[in-house]
């Protein structure tokens, strides 16, 4: 009953809401109720989550799950980075270095590559801070051998460049409409204010 899940919510740590959902994505626990609590705190604690070693066995399902949440949590800096080491950890056991021979500005393998860029279209570029989007995203070595990654982050400061009462009118060829909308809630120190709001 409710008062049981009340009960078991209340229970539910970072360490154990990660454990529960790599269990019960093998079938191995819980119901989906339970799993629905457990992705909810997850949602609501992603940050620390994604500094935990049990981030790094999510299927690639729930990651796409949870970065696609209207209610998760975090600042899409945030967001963007743990998909980045969630990829990354993905192969580290298939080869002893992301790094790819010879690429210029040290991008990243092809192997990490196939794991991150289904995971783009779930992070909301257009919410990210300006100077993040360019220095973090675009002048980031990932951007060096991910076409994707430097497309929809373009597009996102295209986006940004726009006056908010006319960013309807702006065609998206790579962005979903999705990308552009704030999760609910925010987070209280996102950098999103100024998108929102029209700046000064």
């Amino acid at each position: 009953g409710s008062a049981v899940l009340h009960g078991y919510r209340s229970q539910i740590t970072v360490r154990t809401a990660a454990d529960a959902l790599i269990q019960f994505s093998q079938g191995l626990w819980g119901t989906r109720e339970e799993a629905g609590l457990c992705k909810q705190y997850v949602c609501e604690h992603f940050e620390a989550v994604a500094r935990s070693e049990g981030f790094l066995c999510f299927t690639r399902n729930l990651m796409q799950e949870l970065l696609g949440s209207d209610q998760l949590l975090v600042r899409e800096e945030v967001a963007f980075d743990a998909a980045l080491s969630w990829s990354q950890a993905q192969v580290q056991g298939a080869s002893s270095s992301s790094q790819l021979p010879g690429a210029l500005g040290g991008g990243i393998s092809p192997l990490v590559l196939s794991h991150l860029v289904p995971l783009l279209r779930f992070i909301r570029f257009p919410l990210m801070s300006p100077e993040n989007l360019v220095l973090r995203v675009l002048n980031g070595k990932e951007a060096v051998t991910c076409p994707e990654l430097r497309e929809l982050a373009t597009e996102a400061v295209m986006w940004q460049a726009v006056p908010v009462h006319l960013r309807d009118k702006v065609k998206l060829f790579k962005l979903s409409p999705q990308q552009c909308i704030p999760r609910l809630p925010h987070p209280p120190t996102s950098p999103t204010k100024a998108l929102r709001g029209g700046g000064r």
